[in-house]
């Protein structure tokens, strides 16, 4: 297990979990009590600070790693893995802001919840498409 593969897997653990939990606690609250009651936010922003801590951690302790191991095929395994990660949170971004329009079209408003959640939400998940799409070759690979 190569240090770039292992990077990514922890990002992927942390990613999970945390775009998991912070999309759980959002919408079991539900938009509009989300941003209604200050708890909610600090919770999730406890949800946000841990994937932000956790994920800085896991980056600065690979740092030297990725300096001395990685070669051009890991490099373009990751150039690659963002340029389609990129692309998946912008398809991401978008669905979900279409399916907001479809939903909320005839209201003519939308809940300042749904933005709080599009914005960090988007975040996590670029972490996640990226770690998922190295993991998934390097696994891709082996056979």
């Amino acid at each position: 297990m190569n240090a770039a593969f292992k990077n990514s897997l922890y990002l992927l653990i942390v990613s999970s979990l945390s775009l998991f939990g912070f999309s759980i606690f959002f919408f079991i609250v539900g938009p509009v009590d989300f941003v209604q009651d200050s708890l909610n936010l600090v919770i999730s922003s406890c949800i946000l600070a841990f994937f932000f801590v956790t994920s800085s951690i896991i980056n600065l302790v690979n740092h030297k790693k990725k300096l001395e191991a990685y070669d051009e095929r890991d490099n373009s395994i990751i150039s690659n893995a963002n340029i389609y990660g990129f692309v998946i949170t912008m398809m991401y971004v978008f669905v979900f802001t279409t399916s907001l329009f479809i939903k909320f079209r005839d209201l003519e408003y939308v809940s300042v919840g749904y933005l709080w959640f599009i914005a960090y939400s988007s975040i996590i998940f670029s972490y996640f498409s990226i770690s998922l799409l190295i993991v998934v070759t390097y696994l891709g690979e082996k056979n």
